[in-house]
């Protein structure tokens, strides 16, 4: 792929190797539970077991597109699953590379230019379908899957087509996309309660850590290199702008439950691809 298309994902870096989180998604919360990184921790790992027990038994050949940190990937060979890995983010590719010494096969690349070799049993798409259209998606599936092969898709989506969120598809739209292209629900899950305490747990580590240090960098900059920060005042101020607006404003409000709870449903689906 072209290396301007390849990228470093800085938020799964952070959450990782600064905070220890397995992974960057959300937990899957039940019972009691504290508003702890380690709460998150326990959560993100339940929450990929409940995902990984909607793939059927006869299921072999597995394709992780946005594999992330590879969790997913580790659990299925562990079960004796042939699964390859895609993403077009180089640290992903670092991460997979080095957990599995190369005896997992990985795709550096987006979903939607990828050039199959064979065909699978099952895609599996843990809130990687948002950025793909669903045009590309349910195309690019249908033409990598088996004939009666599966896709599992794990991700929140859009009440109605609002800005609020507004890289997730519409769920209307996503389910009419998925029916046209020819892809049946076999399994479905609405889970929206059960992942909104991690946007509680990541309100209040935005806030005691994202938003201080950040300002905390601003102030060091206008100190120590107070031509070059009014320079960048100057010729960036647009980008400056959004960037302030999107820490102080548009971040905390995607970590608000009850604006989420509003206007999004975290589902899971298992489509089974129609051979009719």
């Amino acid at each position: 792929m072209r290396s301007k298309d390849r990228k470093i994902d800085y938020s799964l870096k952070l959450c990782r190797e600064v905070l220890g989180l397995p992974a960057f998604h959300f937990g899957y919360f039940e019972g009691e539970h504290n508003l702890t990184i380690e709460d998150l921790k326990s959560a993100q790992l339940k929450y990929t077991e409940k995902l990984l027990s909607y793939i059927p038994s006869e299921v072999a050949t597995i394709l992780d597109v946005g594999c992330g940190t590879g969790i997913s990937t580790e659990i299925l060979i562990s079960k004796g699953a042939d699964v390859e890995c895609m993403s077009p983010d180089l640290y992903n590719r670092q991460i997979i590379n080095e957990k599995f010494k190369g005896a997992v096969k990985f795709h550096l690349t987006k979903f939607e230019e990828f050039f199959a070799e064979k065909k699978y049993d099952l895609i599996l798409m843990s809130e990687s379908s948002q950025y793909i259209s669903l045009k590309n998606l349910f195309e690019k599936c249908n033409s990598i899957l088996n004939k009666d092969g599966y896709l599992l898709i794990s991700d929140y989506f859009r009440n109605q087509a609002t800005g609020y969120y507004r890289n997730c598809a519409v769920l209307s739209r996503f389910l009419y996309e998925a029916e046209k292209n020819g892809f049946k629900i076999v399994r479905d899950e609405d889970i929206t309660e059960n992942v909104l305490p991690t946007l509680l747990i990541g309100d209040i580590y935005y806030r005691k850590f994202v938003i201080p240090i950040t300002e905390a960098v601003v102030s060091l900059a206008h100190d120590e290199i107070p031509i070059i920060t009014k320079m960048a005042k100057f010729f960036f101020k647009r980008k400056i702008k959004k960037i302030a607006e999107d820490i102080h404003n548009k971040n905390p409000e995607k970590l608000n439950p009850e604006k989420f709870r509003q206007n999004l449903r975290y589902m899971i689906y298992l489509f089974k691809k129609d051979i009719a």
